[in-house]
Formats: structure tokens, sequence, C-alpha cells
């Protein structure tokens, strides 16, 4: 990706102390667009598009709490609080509207700033964001491993420190402090836990409410956040395109043609 223009990191210090840590790549003046990292995940995410720059994009890319160098936040029960966290930042950085992207786990926390910002959010992407665990669908084609994962973050949440602190020192160790993941257990599991319990609980708002315009990007052969589930949630948003495409998996990011569709279609929707 092309940051030539403008790559900075930065920490916010919210109204509550809180701090929030987040890169900011692109044209400083361009158009904002809140990246929000997957599960787990920090601020070391980027599109994978030379074009970002170009295109006159500025992306803002926030680590939610408890990864990186955010601060934990122990009070947080609902998506809701990463809302509230998205307009503090947004009026501190004098941002008035802007879209949101959300990659993977990020997706829930785009559609909830969709549901409660409708008077700030431009557009909000979705790809391959899992569902409420109350979707028809849910675990249709998941993998062993993300099976054990969202039970365990809904139904057996004694165990849930257990598992975000073990998958915290294995992918940390096995990618480095330096990576995108390595730096997302920077706090140990925290972030991870905190993402899991909002994630797996019954969503703080109602995703046929939606009316801001919605882009869900899904690969049909995903087995860490189901398609199935994807297709039926996408029903019901009123709002909703959906881009379901039959030959890609979870990562289906990082192919640069859907990489370069996903910021095409962005772009193409009208700002009122």
């Amino acid at each position: 990706m092309n940051k030539a223009l403008h790559t900075t990191e930065a920490i916010e210090i919210l109204p509550d102390g809180r701090c929030m840590s987040y890169c900011d790549y692109g044209h400083p003046d361009g158009i904002p667009i809140f990246l929000f990292h997957g599960t787990p995940g920090s601020r070391i995410f980027g599109l994978d598009s030379e074009e970002v720059s170009a295109a006159g994009l500025r992306i803002l890319s926030p680590e939610r709490p408890g990864y990186g160098k955010s601060s934990p936040n122990p009070d947080a029960v609902a998506m809701a609080d990463w809302v509230n966290d998205i307009q503090m930042l947004a009026d501190q950085l004098n941002l008035d509207r802007f879209h949101v992207l959300g990659v993977s786990g990020g997706g829930p926390f785009a559609l909830a700033c969709a549901a409660l910002l409708p008077q700030r959010v431009i557009t909000a992407t979705v790809v391959a964001s899992p569902a409420p665990m109350t979707t028809t669908g849910f675990w249709t084609g998941l993998s062993v491993v993300n099976r054990m994962v969202f039970f365990i973050s809904r139904y057996a949440t004694v165990l849930l420190p257990l598992l975000s602190n073990a998958m915290a020192a294995l992918l940390k160790d096995r990618g480095g402090a330096s990576t995108h993941q390595g730096e997302a257990f920077r706090q140990g599991g925290i972030g991870l836990k905190t993402d899991l319990q909002l994630i797996t609980k019954n969503w703080n708002f109602l995703p046929e409410s939606i009316r801001v315009p919605v882009y869900w990007w899904h690969g049909g052969r995903d087995n860490l956040a189901s398609p199935a589930a994807g297709k039926e949630l996408a029903k019901i948003i009123p709002s909703c395109e959906p881009h379901f495409v039959p030959e890609c998996g979870h990562f289906i990011h990082r192919d640069p043609v859907i990489a370069q569709k996903i910021l095409d279609r962005l772009l193409a929707a009208p700002v009122f």
C-alpha cells in the first residue's frame, strides 16, 4: 500500500481518561474511513490496495480496548460502548461524517456504528463478518476451532479468560511483537476476551433498523464466519447490498482485485 503521502501513529486520550491508539494514513484531508480490524487485531492493519492515497482517502485504523496500545475498557457491556469511542475520537479529530469498514470481527462493530450513528456514518462496509449467534446458519461450515471459540465465548464464559490468554501466548510468539497480530496481544488476551464477549452476546442494536447503505462482502468458502449466516443477516438489513464471492475464503480482502472492488463500491456511494 502506498502510504507515502501521510502516515502517523497516534494516541488520543478519551474524555474518560482511556487511551485509544490508531494509525492514520493516506491523504490528511481525504475522505475519512474508520477501518476496524478483526478479532484479534491491532492498528497495524491496512487495505491491500495501492490506490488508497491516489483515491484521496484517509484511513484511520483504531485499536479496540485492550488491543495494542489502547486502554482496556472494563465497563464495556455492549458494542454501543465502541460506538461511543468512535464518536469521541471523530469529535477530537474534527470529523463530522465518515465511512466505516469492518473486517471479520470488526464487522459487527461497523454495523453498530451504522445503526447508532446514522447522521454521521456515510456507508458501512463489512467483510467476512460474523452474524449474531441466533442467526440461522451461524454454525454452518465453521471450523472446529471457531466452533469451540464461539461456544466458550457464549456458553462457557468461565473458560474465556483461559482461552484468550492461551491464544495470546500462541499467536504473539508465532507472529512476533511487531506484527499485526503480535501487537494485538501487547497486553495479553484482554482485548480478545472483550471482543468475543461483545460479539457473541445479544447485539444491542437491531440490524433491521439500519438505513445507512451497507455493503456486505463474504467468501463462499469462509470457515471462520459462516457465509450462510451472512446471507441471512444481509437479507434483514433493508439497506444492504450483498456481494458473495463463491471461490473466496475468509481472507477475501487480501485478494487485490476484491480489495479494489470494495474500495470502488464505497467511493461510488453518494454523500448526502
